[in-house]
């Protein structure tokens, strides 16, 4: 296996949510109003929100395919 694969990373599912979601298409004057931004963001998903976005069933997947 590669050293590093963003597949295997539930993080990575977060992070493009939030680029998807919010950072996509949109000027900030700052980094103060991206960080509000973010935190906003972040603040307003619930724990059902995020297990979703980062299930495992896609490593799961990935692992099953290296057997």
């Amino acid at each position: 296996m590669p050293p590093y694969l963003p597949e295997l990373n539930p993080k990575e599912y977060i992070h493009n949510h939030l680029r998807n979601k919010l950072l996509n298409n949109r000027n900030f004057v700052g980094i103060r109003q991206i960080g509000h931004a973010i935190g906003r963001f972040t603040d307003r998903m619930t724990c059902d929100e995020v297990k979703s976005i980062a299930m495992m069933a896609p490593i799961e997947a990935l692992l099953s395919v290296q057997k």
